[in-house]
């Protein structure tokens, strides 16, 4: 004779897997908050290694005009080779510009390369364009730091960004953009990465909690804010679609 379940084995089973699902889930929201914690770490890491490299070299990485002479020219500064520490010179007008001095070394791709070769941060970088499609062609843990898991970090002087109702361009200066690909573009690292919870959440750790204002500024995508207004703004904390992500300004001028 066949027996089935009691009411009180079923019962024990559905408790298992709701403790089994519960836990999973809990592991990972502390995943997550470790991850936006290690922003907030990596972007001391950062600004500190760019200050020593400013006081060392006295120009900012990518951006120095005499790179070269402390790790080697690379053969040519137009073709989208990886040679090791052999670098090329940026135009050293302290701005940490896309396309100089070719696209496919990028100022923003020579500052990882150039604060590598100086020791001053792990890892190693080519300090050129990856092999993607579009002209940001990111290539995180490749050319540019790893964040997030998927997402990166990039290096770039924002007035060069155009401005629009999507995200108001700040105040043209140096930052450290936090972020990831988005759709239509995957080489680039200022989109979906970040909830407008967590971007306020590491706003209001470091800086005013206020999208468009002060050091840390709220960027991407009209669902991260309530409002867009240039020098205040709220984010949306309703919203649980992550594809935000932030700026931070470059303490070293």
């Amino acid at each position: 004779m066949r027996r089935g379940f009691s009411l009180v084995e079923l019962s024990i089973v559905l408790v298992i897997l709701g403790l089994l699902v519960g836990g999973i889930l809990a592991g990972r929201s502390l995943i997550r908050a470790s991850e936006l914690r290690a922003v907030v770490t990596d972007m001391d890491k950062y600004q500190s290694a760019t200050l020593a490299f400013r006081d060392k070299y006295f120009g900012l990485p990518g951006d120095i005009r005499n790179a070269t002479a402390f790790w080697g020219a690379a053969a040519d500064c137009s073709a989208q080779t990886e040679t090791g520490q052999a670098t090329c010179n940026g135009g050293g007008n302290g701005s940490i510009v896309w396309g100089s001095p070719t696209n496919n070394r990028s100022e923003t791709f020579l500052f990882w390369q150039h604060l590598s070769n100086a020791g001053l941060i792990e890892g190693a970088y080519t300090g050129v364009r990856g092999p993607g499609t579009y002209g940001a062609s990111h290539a995180p843990g490749v050319n540019s730091p790893l964040i997030m898991d998927k997402g990166c970090v990039t290096a770039a002087q924002t007035s060069l960004f155009t401005s629009n109702v999507m995200h108001p361009a700040p105040t043209a200066r140096n930052h450290f953009v936090i972020g990831g690909a988005t759709g239509a573009n995957p080489d680039y690292c200022y989109g979906h990465l970040l909830k407008p919870e967590e971007q306020w959440n590491i706003d209001s750790k470091t800086d005013d909690g206020i999208a468009h204002s002060g050091k840390v500024f709220g960027w991407m995508r009209t669902g991260c804010y309530t409002n867009l207004t240039p020098g205040s703004g709220d984010y949306n904390l309703s919203s649980n679609a992550a594809y935000c992500s932030l700026l931070f300004a470059m303490k070293a001028l």
